[in-house]
């Protein structure tokens, strides 16, 4: 499975509210692309609307580990005050 499509399936599950789901996607996203940053990102705002925002911050820092021009990672973080 290509990530694009597997990401995409993951935010389906964020839209119908079925954050486990999708948390468990991007999970297995990030597996078979560890380094991707895009799926730590999308992996954190599925912890955020979980309202987890330990396991957010820390798949947002991961993802701008791998990336640090992250945009979108360092636009939630800062957003969503999780610095």
């Amino acid at each position: 499975i290509r990530e694009g499509t597997f990401n995409r399936f993951g935010y389906q599950m964020l839209n119908d509210k079925k954050y486990e789901l999708a948390i468990e996607i991007f999970k297995i996203n990030t597996k078979l692309y560890p380094n991707s940053s895009n799926t730590y990102d999308s992996l954190g705002e599925a912890f955020w609307r979980l309202k987890d925002t330990i396991k957010a911050k820390e798949n947002f820092n991961k993802a701008l580990s791998i990336n640090p021009e992250n945009k979108r990672a360092l636009r939630f973080i800062k957003n969503h005050k999780l610095d």
